[in-house]
């Protein structure tokens, strides 16, 4: 389980991979059912109107990450608090952490 305290170095720290990689997300729903999430942010898979670059006047929800599902090709968002395990890439390889 996620501390509370660990939550904004966590939220930092994956949004700034997921500026340029794909991440593999597993976490609980809300309802309770795992899910495994394939995602991004990186502006160059984005919708150029959806860039997650883009100014909004909304205010932002830190318990919450929204995130490009890149399989779905929509926006989903989770808590940072229900992830289960975090996948990625390191180098050309493709090796996966």
């Amino acid at each position: 389980m996620i501390e509370q305290s660990d939550l904004p170095a966590l939220r930092k720290w994956l949004k700034s991979m997921l500026l340029t990689e794909q991440v593999t997300i597993v976490f609980t729903k809300s309802d309770g059912s795992p899910r495994v999430l394939k995602c991004t942010l990186d502006p160059a898979v984005l919708p150029e109107q959806q860039s997650a670059l883009t100014e909004t006047k909304r205010h932002e929800n830190q318990d919450v990450l929204a995130v490009w599902d890149v399989e779905a090709g929509g926006w989903r968002s989770f808590r940072l608090a229900s992830i289960k395990e975090i996948r990625f890439s390191l180098g050309e390889g493709g090796e996966s952490v």
